[in-house]
């Protein structure tokens, strides 16, 4: 009995004294314990501060003066070329298909037989550099005359002179160009007229040897030609006119 009694003393003594030491050394208000006042304490200051982060030559191995399109503007440039080059690549399709283009004026009228002018023109094609375009394009004969009483004979008639101007056309290309490659295609197509009459044309390079002047002007007003502009007029004006008598003299050969 008297060591039980002595055995509840001794733990009764230490419970007591456990308390008594927590309540010493129990977190208050004061020491930033509870979460309302003016000691409370962040998550960061209990959990400790983390690390610092990492820079950008830790991340990359870089620095941030090397972290910049060392390709501009050439990228850029490139990009907005070829949208422009994308655009304008039809424009130059067309052109070159109406440059291979063998036209009607280039045979007599409702033949097969080429004209001096169409010999030169598929001459000049065959001898295109670097090699030449291979695909010939022949226009449809619209020089056929209409018959009303006869339309379903038109239709056929100017398939069979296409057939025929596409052989006369293959024959000339494979003779002139013996020793070459000579596998063209020709393909019958039917575009606008883009030709313009010759005698605009003619007009404009008499007036551009008949107006051809040199020399500076005297005066600050432009006032008479001195005498190197006026000599230089007088030979401008005697080349045109020589230039004229020549046209006319071919003109009536």
């Amino acid at each position: 009995m008297n060591g039980l009694t002595r055995t509840m003393v001794l733990v009764l003594g230490g419970t007591v004294a456990a308390t008594q030491a927590y309540a010493q050394n129990c977190p208050t208000c004061a020491t930033g314990a509870c979460n309302t006042g003016a000691g409370r304490l962040t998550l960061r200051d209990r959990l400790g501060n983390p690390p610092p982060s990492p820079t950008v030559l830790e991340m990359t191995g870089h620095s941030n003066t090397e972290l910049y399109d060392r390709c501009w503007p050439e990228r850029y440039s490139n990009l907005a070329q070829r949208g422009v080059n994308r655009a304008f690549a039809p424009q130059v399709l067309n052109g070159h298909v109406l440059d291979q283009t063998v036209w009607n004026h280039h045979f007599e009228t409702g033949t097969d037989r080429l004209t001096q002018g169409g010999l030169a023109h598929l001459q000049y094609m065959s001898r295109r550099r670097p090699e030449p375009d291979r695909t010939v394009y022949l226009a449809t004969s619209n020089d056929l005359a209409y018959d009303p009483a006869c339309p379903e004979r038109f239709s056929g008639a100017k398939q069979e002179l296409d057939s025929l101007r596409a052989m006369a056309i293959q024959k000339f290309l494979v003779s002139s160009n013996s020793g070459r490659c000579a596998d063209f295609q020709i393909l019958v197509h039917d575009p606008s007229d883009v030709t313009l009459h010759t005698r605009g044309v003619d007009n404009s390079v008499q007036q551009m040897y008949t107006r051809f002047r040199g020399g500076l002007s005297g005066g600050s007003g432009g006032g008479a030609p001195t005498g190197a502009a006026a000599a230089g007029a007088a030979v401008g004006a005697a080349a045109g006119a020589g230039a004229a008598a020549g046209a006319a003299a071919a003109g009536g050969r």
